[in-house]
């Protein structure tokens, strides 16, 4: 069983992993990625969006709302998703 300080460890960085993967989307041309539902198109590069795409990637495959188009954009989420399941992982080693 993991202690309260080791479950927190985990905890920061999963939440530092959806923060780092946000920021580097929102850095990344929003050509990279295809916006479903989307009506209007100045919001197009809203950091809001990247976040909440990369906390959904974490927390489960995704929605389909906003999903990776280019291959590096591919990469870059299947990353993400690796090193969210192994950091969940530790929990149960």
């Amino acid at each position: 069983m993991k202690t309260k300080k080791e479950l927190f460890k985990i905890i920061l960085l999963q939440l530092g992993i959806i923060f780092v993967f946000s920021v580097i989307y929102y850095n990344m041309h929003s050509d990279n990625f295809i916006f479903r539902n989307r009506d209007n198109k100045k919001d197009e590069n809203n950091y809001l969006d990247y976040f909440y795409f990369s906390t959904v990637t974490s927390a489960s495959t995704g929605f389909g709302d906003i999903s990776p188009k280019t291959t590096i954009a591919k990469v870059i989420v299947t990353l993400q998703i690796l090193l969210t399941y192994t950091n969940i992982l530790r929990i149960f080693i």
